[in-house]
């Protein structure tokens, strides 16, 4: 059930990072730099100088785009070209990359012992430190919804939940059926 959880949850991603709305616009974008019609795919440097002409009417927002882009002008992309889907993979994985630097450090808080996981007793332990009245049968719950074999969590384990309980709160959408809205979860120790 989980693996299944974790794959919903990966296709969901992208729907967190961009609207709807942000995601067609992108592409209207992205196809306008299509010369070839019989190709779908694109030249980053193109893309690059395109959006150097009118950074100095933009600014911010812009420049980190041309700072995206600029990430992937190599020759071999702009031989070959990129498509559409794999700048949005590029686009995912470099958002990803960051998030988990930012969950990290919360787990790190949590793994006092630098073992690499957390054990159920350092979890309730760490409630009780922070005062925030969760009782045993909750940490117990929260403990068993988060760990994936039951005995510890991991900071994969911890990642999932983290990252599905905040996109929950987000945008109120059924990421999962796991994990309901008036149960505790690590945001609320924290």
């Amino acid at each position: 059930m989980i693996k299944q959880e974790k794959a919903v949850f990966q296709q969901k991603k992208l729907t967190s990072i961009l609207a709807e709305d942000e995601l067609i616009r992108i592409e209207e974008a992205f196809n306008m730099f299509i010369s070839d019609p019989d190709s779908d795919t694109v030249r980053p440097a193109d893309i690059v100088n395109a959006m150097k002409k009118v950074v100095g009417r933009e600014g911010g927002i812009m420049k980190s785009m041309i700072e995206l882009f600029e990430s992937i002008n190599t020759p071999e992309h702009n031989q070959t070209g990129i498509t559409f889907g794999y700048f949005i993979d590029f686009l995912i994985q470099r958002y990803n990359s960051t998030e988990k630097e930012a969950v990290r450090k919360k787990f790190e808080l949590f793994d006092v012992h630098n073992k690499g996981y957390i054990e159920l007793d350092t979890l309730i332990n760490i409630s009780e430190e922070l005062g925030n009245g969760m009782l045993k049968e909750e940490a117990l719950a929260m403990f068993d919804r988060a760990s994936s074999d039951k005995e510890k969590i991991t900071f994969e384990d911890f990642y999932f939940t983290m990252t599905q309980f905040e996109n929950r709160n987000r945008d109120k959408s059924d990421l999962s059926p796991t994990l309901p809205q008036n149960e505790t979860s690590f945001s609320n120790i924290l």
